[in-house]
């Protein structure tokens, strides 16, 4: 992943893998809003345009061909947004 980080969230849109948010620095880092793909069948990852919200310990379900980031946290606030994205 071209990005260290945790704390984030995956989803998966027809078959690629994309890791959401997270955070690289625990305690210190206020979150991510990185959005990377990772896609299986060439064995590569591509960093995609961001997320608006910046946000660890977030969920990330997948409706049709979007990804929502869901809650999580934005130190030291605790999130209640969702936002959609679409690779």
């Amino acid at each position: 992943m071209p990005t260290p980080r945790q704390d984030m969230g995956v989803g998966v849109i027809n078959g690629v893998l994309y890791a959401v948010g997270g955070v690289s620095t625990p305690g210190v880092d206020e979150g991510s809003s990185a959005v990377e793909a990772y896609d299986p069948s060439t064995n590569s990852w591509t960093s995609k345009m961001s997320m608006p919200t910046a946000r660890f310990g977030l969920a990330v379900p997948v409706v049709g061909a979007s990804l929502y980031a869901v809650g999580g946290f934005h130190e030291p606030t605790e999130l209640n947004t969702v936002e959609e994205y679409q690779p």
